[in-house]
Order: C-alpha cells, then sequence, then structure tokens
C-alpha cells in the first residue's frame, strides 16, 4: 500500500477511534452521575456504570492501539501489515 494512503488510511481510524472514545467518555460520565443519583447499592445504578465502564474502556484501548500504530508508521515507518510480518519472522514463521 502506498505510504501516503496508509497514512490517510491509519489517520481516518484515528479519528473514528477518537470519536468512540468521546461518546463513551459522554455515556461514562452520565451514568456515573446517574449511579450516584440511585446509589451504588441501587441495581440499576451499578449496572448502568459497570456497562459504561466496560464501553469506555474498551473504547479508551482501541484509541490507544489507533495512536500506537499511527505513531508507529510516523515515527519508524513500520504499518500494521510490516508489524506482523515482523512478529511471523522473530516466531520463526
Amino acid at each position: 500500500m502506498c505510504c501516503d494512503r496508509l497514512e490517510q488510511r491509519l489517520k481516518a481510524e484515528l479519528r473514528v477511534a477518537r470519536a468512540a472514545y468521546d461518546r463513551a467518555k459522554v455515556e461514562f460520565d452520565k451514568s456515573a452521575g446517574l449511579a450516584n443519583e440511585l446509589g451504588m447499592s441501587s441495581c440499576d445504578g451499578a449496572h448502568a456504570l459497570h456497562k459504561a465502564s466496560q464501553a469506555y474502556n474498551h473504547a479508551l484501548q482501541q484509541y490507544a492501539d489507533a495512536v500506537s500504530r499511527f505513531a508507529n508508521f510516523i515515527l519508524n515507518g513500520v504499518g500494521p501489515q510490516d508489524k506482523a510480518s515482523e512478529a511471523e519472522s522473530v516466531n520463526g514463521q
């Protein structure tokens, strides 16, 4: 894949992951407020907070992975496929 196209793809993945993270953060904050209102001893409050926390952590991990892929490409010139090839050669495959 051409370097310019790969860079554009990684930037797009970064934007999508950041937007998902921002949405998850807003939902987590709302759920935290709801849990506070209902009380953590309430099943609804604890459940809402737990689900929002899971979604937030997932979105955060996806964003961190996208940042890592983009940074690795910019700093080292290594794209996602290159890293997979490196791992295979290290593992002797």
